[in-house]
């Protein structure tokens, strides 16, 4: 996968609620812009577990799966670079922090090449994939975690995963916008939302370990727009 591709990947991830703890890499004091459009239905899941005592007693370890599935069409913009144009894509992360939400390690992959089937009228849908994961690399900064591909081999990761919806769809319509001031540049940050979206239940497995009933899941068919800029 080229480099531009997986840093628009990571954030189109992020801004579809994938839980990583990881971010938009940090591009240094110059400007630029990053957006993204997508128009299809996916399907999104999160599951979470804490162990106490663990690795040492008196500790707490943490881990958090999160899987998401989109089939549709979608336009990623980077400046200095072409438009880069895709239908469908899966992706999952696997992070394990401390008791203090600080990153342990990081996982993360996304494939084009999947199954994701769904209902029309949203009640239910199905992901099967063989997804090439990766670990990042996570520095902590005043701004917050960023974490970046490490350079490290891939490994492949069997996913499956099932949703079932727990409610009719209901329409939606989000907007976030935020200004912020870096090292001299104005830069805003902007996503958005409108479709339909049902509230679900998913289950899984990845990498062979049965996750169990998802702590969040949802099924949404819509049009997301996202904007990340510095001038």
């Amino acid at each position: 996968m080229e480099e531009p591709l997986r840093r628009i990947i990571v954030v189109l991830v992020a801004l579809f609620a994938l839980s990583a703890v990881w971010a938009t890499p940090v591009l240094g004091a110059e400007a630029y812009r990053i957006s993204a459009k997508q128009v299809g239905v996916s399907a999104d899941a999160f599951w979470e577990s804490c162990q106490e005592d663990t690795p040492e007693v008196g500790q707490t370890t943490c881990e958090f799966v999160s899987i998401f599935a989109f089939e549709g069409r979608s336009v990623f913009r980077e400046s200095g670079s072409p438009p880069i144009r895709q239908g469908g894509i899966a992706c999952v992360s696997h992070d394990v922090t401390d008791e203090f939400g600080a990153p342990v390690s990081v996982e993360t992959g996304c494939a084009e090449d999947f199954v994701f089937t769904y209902a029309t009228d949203l009640s239910s849908a199905s992901l099967s994939a063989t997804m090439p994961v990766e670990t990042l690399v996570c520095t902590e900064t005043p701004e917050g975690v960023f974490c970046e591909p490490g350079g490290g081999e891939l490994r492949d990761v069997a996913v499956s995963a099932t949703w079932n919806a727990v409610g009719p769809p209901t329409k939606f319509r989000d907007r976030f916008v935020s200004h912020t001031e870096t090292e001299g540049f104005e830069c805003v940050f902007k996503q958005s939302g409108r479709g339909v979206r049902t509230d679900a239940v998913a289950t899984a497995m990845v990498d062979g370990v049965d996750l169990g009933e998802s702590a969040f899941a949802s099924l949404t068919e819509g049009t997301f727009k996202f904007l990340d800029r510095c001038r």
